[in-house]
């Protein structure tokens, strides 16, 4: 993946791409996870930002992409009970999130038009991490958190191939210059390895494939010190499969 975006970075700065022009794109991203993932992932919304150098006749872009997006999560406040006897209440939030980081190639058939429709393929890296911070209710002028944690972190090498549109707003705005603003529309198949990950929305224990653990964590009595564990949510593993949708514009300068 590091060498993938490392040959993209050179093959911008030599002298054969100064004639490639730039854009960059930002979009919503809706994901839904396949296969085995997507019994334990029901769906993600996020965001991506891309940027890339397109060939002087139009058709070829190179670039690179960043993606965030959040799967499960679960703000609650619970009481605990410790093991001196004494009892807190807790404000505990659980995050689970993905994070992307691909290498893009991207081919517009028709370059020129309105619309423009186009082809590509990525590969990449992708991040699964859950985050839990747990905050006490009554020191409401402290917005550092009792306890902080990453209670999973695991990553894989992902491919992916898709296509979209991009509809150049300047036939709807004649306010706009034509062949700058965009909205792009596109739709992607991911595939990676395999990744260990937890959902605090995922389904309870069983002895489906793909399962693997319950995931313990520590909460801290303020006044007592007693650390008492909780259950906060199951560890997955699977195959990294998902179909991801977005929304977004693109932004091309002035030639």
């Amino acid at each position: 993946m590091k060498t993938g975006l490392v040959l993209v970075a050179l093959l911008m700065a030599t002298p054969a791409f100064s004639q490639w022009k730039w854009q960059w794109g930002m979009n919503y991203v809706y994901s839904n996870p396949t296969g085995t993932m997507g019994a334990y992932i029901d769906q993600a919304h996020g965001f991506s930002f891309d940027g890339g150098m397109r060939s002087p006749d139009k058709r070829w872009l190179l670039g690179a992409e960043f993606g965030y997006s959040i799967y499960g999560g679960d703000d609650s406040r619970q009481q605990y009970q410790f093991s001196d006897g004494s009892t807190a209440e807790m404000d505990v939030q659980v995050t689970n999130a993905f994070s992307n980081l691909l290498a893009v190639a991207r081919f517009y058939p028709r370059p020129e038009g309105v619309l423009q429709p186009y082809v590509q393929s990525k590969i990449g890296y992708t991040w699964f991490r859950t985050d839990l911070n747990i905050y006490d209710p009554n020191d409401w002028d402290n917005c550092a958190p009792i306890d902080t944690d990453i209670l999973r972190r695991d990553g894989t090498a992902i491919v992916s191939v898709g296509g979209g549109l991009q509809w150049d707003l300047s036939s709807l705005f004649s306010r706009l210059s034509p062949g700058r603003y965009y909205v792009d529309l596109g739709v992607n198949l991911i595939n990676g390895g395999r990744v260990d990950y937890m959902n605090a929305d995922g389904p309870e224990p069983s002895m489906t494939t793909g399962q693997r653990s319950d995931v313990q964590a520590n909460f801290i009595n303020t006044q007592t010190k007693v650390i008492h564990q909780h259950h906060v949510g199951y560890l997955y593993n699977s195959l990294v499969q998902m179909m991801d949708f977005r929304l977004g514009v693109t932004f091309r300068p002035r030639s």
